[in-house]
C-alpha cells in the first residue's frame, strides 16, 4: 500500500508528485464513491465509543 495525497480537479484525480495508470485512478475514485456512500456516526458517538476503551 502507498499513501499519498492529492486533490480532485475538474473530476480527475490529481497526486502529488504521483502519476497514477487509468486503472489505479479508477479504484480511487470508486473507493472515495463507496465512502461517501457509507454511513457514518457523529464525533459525539465517536467519542462514546471510545470512552469503553478506556
Amino acid at each position: 500500500m502507498q499513501i499519498a495525497s492529492g486533490t480532485i480537479v475538474g473530476g480527475k484525480v490529481v497526486v502529488d508528485g504521483l502519476s497514477l495508470p487509468p486503472q489505479q485512478e479508477a479504484e480511487l475514485l470508486d473507493a472515495l464513491e463507496e465512502a461517501d456512500r457509507e454511513e457514518g456516526i457523529s464525533a459525539e458517538e465517536l467519542f462514546t465509543r471510545l470512552r469503553r476503551f478506556g
